[in-house]
């Protein structure tokens, strides 16, 4: 396209449309080199490039509208079209910044994933144009630009198979993520209701009135003159406040390997599942504050009520849940006697807390809802504080790492061998 308004010589719109080129491209690149090098302070260029951009946008738009192009139906169509979706996107972030809250942030999200999505039929006008364009070059001038033809077909073949392979490789990655998306949301009522035949449903209720379900189980066999370990597990999320439905339960995927009886028999433990209320994390994720006070308000109250052994309190957890268990041995490290977050990430200044509490993080290198050098990141800055966390990376593995941490040797003899002074 700016080729195309070059030689109409559009130079409004050329240079409107290069320094908007030159802005995406930039708040791509500060947005993938934060993913890949982890570095926070990336994160502070972030919004304010792609507010920068969004301006830069509708000035672009309005020149597809008030200059010489205005003759072009297609691309005037294409300049209000981005002028009335930027003013909106812009609008959203602008309010969003004002009226900051929690109940408004599922609002403010959706709002700005439909405008970003009805976003994309912009370029469809613009290849209307062209293709408007096409029509009226007469057969003379075909015939004149030839070889310039024959090069610029060429050029288009090459790059269209380029785009197919590249379309193909990443719809299957798509297409791979999203079948398992479809199967975990089918299985996992399922699994819900099947975890709470074995488990007790209740509610804690805090002194200024806060509530949150959780599941419990207490050990096979239970002895009240005897002192039993207790393990928190963490579900993953944070769900969104605008989710369609939430299930009566969200399952954490240690609690199902814990509950089975030959486990119960070998490590007799009780299992905390805390259900996180919509909107809220365990903590350590951006934009959703944490609700992991009232998990240790219920830990209290089942210290309270059970015989539970507090030098041998365990957390796990993945996705959300990884994020969790690495929040809780960083803002609570007194707590807990171990921890096995995966595919999880956490803040790497909280390390030096984590350095008295065995760690075993997993992740799979091909994850990407949280990127793997989130347990990179938070290995080497617990070794660099003095601690010798375990950390087990699957090759080729994705965001469903669970079943490879699950058939992980030894995995439960080293969480239940753990024990604080």
């Amino acid at each position: 396209m700016l080729k195309y308004f070059h030689v109409k010589q559009y130079r409004l719109i050329f240079f409107a449309g290069t320094i908007t080129t030159l802005l995406a491209f930039s708040h791509f690149l500060i947005f993938y080199l934060r993913l890949i090098l982890v570095d926070r302070e990336l994160d502070s260029y972030i919004l304010p490039i792609f507010i920068i951009s969004l301006f830069a946008n509708i000035v672009f738009a309005l020149s597809l509208v008030f200059s010489r192009a205005e003759r072009k139906l297609w691309l005037k169509i294409a300049g209000v079209f981005s002028a009335l979706t930027n003013f909106a996107l812009v609008s959203v972030i602008i309010w969003s910044l004002l009226l900051w809250d929690v109940q408004m942030h599922a609002t403010f999200e959706k709002a700005s994933q439909w405008i970003l999505l009805v976003s994309n039929l912009i370029p469809v006008f613009l290849i209307m144009n062209l293709m408007a364009e096409l029509k009226l070059l007469g057969a003379e001038a075909e015939e004149e630009k030839m070889p310039q033809k024959e090069a610029v077909e060429g050029l288009v073949a090459a790059v269209g198979m380029i785009a197919l392979v590249l379309t193909i490789f990443f719809g299957l990655e798509v297409a791979q993520a999203g079948i398992w998306a479809l199967d975990w949301n089918k299985e996992g009522p399922k699994k819900a209701q099947q975890l709470a035949k074995a488990f007790e449903s209740r509610t804690y209720i805090s002194s200024s009135g806060d509530t949150m379900k959780y599941l419990f189980l207490p050990p096979l066999h239970y002895d009240a003159k005897k002192k039993y370990p207790l393990v928190v597990c963490l579900h993953g999320g944070p769900i969104p406040l605008n989710a369609p439905k939430v299930r009566p339960f969200e399952v954490p995927e240690p609690a199902p390997l814990l509950s089975k009886r030959v486990n119960r028999e070998t490590y007799p433990a009780f299992l905390l599942v805390p259900q996180g209320p919509p909107g809220f994390s365990w903590g350590g994720v951006p934009n959703f504050p944490a609700a992991d006070s009232l998990v240790f308000e219920i830990i209290r109250a089942l210290e309270q009520e059970f015989s539970i052994d507090v030098k041998r309190r365990y957390v796990a957890g993945g996705s959300g849940g990884g994020y969790g268990s690495w929040y809780f041995i960083g803002t609570r490290p007194e707590m807990f006697a171990a921890a096995i977050p995966f595919c999880g990430a956490g803040n790497p200044e909280l390390a030096p807390n984590m350095v008295d509490v065995p760690v075993w993080a997993f992740h799979g290198s091909k994850d990407r809802n949280v990127s793997v050098a989130g347990s990179r990141e938070m290995v080497e800055a617990i070794k660099r504080a003095g601690g010798n966390p375990r950390y087990t990376e699957f090759p080729g593995v994705g965001h469903n790492v669970w079943p490879h941490v699950n058939n992980t040797p030894g995995l439960l003899d080293w969480l239940f061998a753990q024990k604080r002074d």
